[in-house]
């Protein structure tokens, strides 16, 4: 028989401590839903009044709101930075090594408020090239349903998009599940690699 764990302050404040130990920082929102030691964020938020007010009742050495003052500078900042690394990598990969192919960097599209990061194309085809960083599979999803949106209604025509997720810690045994998932209606294929495995995704496609 099952028992309903009761969260109290104290067992909160002691899984809060035991994740920054494990993890190096403070959990954020989706974390609460990963790790069995804490209450789930639904929880938090209907027991406690969400993560804010508990940070507030704990009182970590954490800020209360991680989305206002520096704590949301920095990281905005890294995110900023990895993003730009992510970019220059991918345009190197392929610039010195695909010869016979025509590259289009920050190609405008729609109303030129977004741009297409690479398109790629030959006599024959083009596709699109998207350089993305995420620290995991949630946020590798949400970069593909942000791309997949800005492909909404292209003029262009593209078939086939290629997301290279820069993070090599990821496991691409993961990226066919997720690829089939965001391939719609076969109007868009999605194709998800790392950077290593772009190279060879391409040119079986050929592009050189």
């Amino acid at each position: 028989m099952s028992h309903k764990r009761i969260w109290t302050i104290a067992k909160v404040k002691s899984g809060i401590e035991l994740f920054k130990k494990e993890y190096g920082r403070y959990p954020v929102s989706h974390d609460f839903d990963v790790v069995t030691y804490l209450p789930s964020a639904r929880h938090v938020q209907r027991i406690f009044g969400g993560l804010v007010e508990l940070r507030k009742k704990i009182k970590t050495k954490s800020p209360d709101n991680f989305s206002i003052g520096l704590q949301s500078t920095h990281r905005a900042l890294k995110i900023i930075n990895k993003r730009n690394a992510s970019h220059k990598a991918v345009q190197k990969e392929l610039q010195n090594n695909l010869i016979n192919t025509n590259i289009g960097c920050n190609i405008p599209i729609c109303t030129g408020r977004s741009c297409i990061n690479f398109r790629l194309s030959n006599e024959a085809q083009n596709c699109a090239v998207e350089a993305v960083y995420a620290k995991d599979d949630r946020v590798l999803i949400g970069c593909i349903d942000s791309r997949l949106k800005k492909y909404a209604g292209v003029k262009i025509e593209i078939k086939n998009i290629f997301i290279v997720a820069t993070n090599k810690k990821l496991n691409k045994n993961n990226f066919n599940r997720i690829s089939s998932r965001k391939s719609k209606d076969g109007k868009v294929i999605v194709h998800v690699c790392l950077l290593n495995d772009l190279l060879p995704e391409l040119r079986k496609r050929g592009f050189n």
